[in-house]
């Protein structure tokens, strides 16, 4: 019993510290906000303004690891994945050499269907994705466009399905890196 609860502990413990050295900065930009982790991420200012639409987080996992973090929270969710596309795989088969990057296109045609009833013109930025890549110093990056600032385009900003779908994608990333 008692090497159960130090098992705890140190679970708990080492949970702690990882949750130290990930800490993120949020920058703010009017209604804009993105994570970017600590002095990780090689961004210079402009490329920050350029993806201030973006949240983009560090992995402890590899891309194939997180990617299947990402399609197992999906599943639990009863979300549907509809396509996964492997651009490294793609680009060895033309003969082009690509780090590991994958995107995940995902999504409830319930809650699409509802926002698409609204304006159709919605449906260029649906179904959702997430992006999984390896940068050239090795670190795995999860993205994803910060839906709830797309919407803008398309006169949905008081719909209340956004600000779940943003919740929706921050949980799904949170849980899987």
């Amino acid at each position: 019993m008692r090497f159960y609860y130090f098992v705890i502990l140190l679970f708990v413990f080492t949970g702690e510290l990882f949750a130290q050295e990930k800490e993120v900065i949020m920058e703010k930009t009017g209604n804009n906000s993105s994570a970017w982790e600590k002095d990780t991420l090689p961004l210079s200012s402009d490329e920050k303004e350029r993806y201030k639409e973006f949240t983009i987080t560090l992995s402890r996992f590899d891309v194939e690891t997180t990617v299947n973090r990402i399609k197992q929270n999906l599943k639990e969710m009863e979300i549907p994945v509809f396509a996964l596309f492997d651009h490294g795989k793609n680009a060895r088969e033309v003969d082009l050499d690509l780090r590991p990057t994958q995107v995940i296109v995902f999504g409830s045609p319930r809650v699409g269907t509802l926002l698409m009833q609204e304006n159709q013109l919605i449906s260029l930025e649906l179904p959702l994705k997430i992006a999984v890549w390896e940068d050239a110093e090795g670190k795995i990056w999860v993205g994803f466009l910060q839906i709830k600032n797309r919407v803008r385009n398309y006169g949905l900003e008081q719909s209340p399905i956004i600000d779940k779908m943003q919740l929706l994608l921050e949980d799904i990333v949170k849980k899987s890196v």
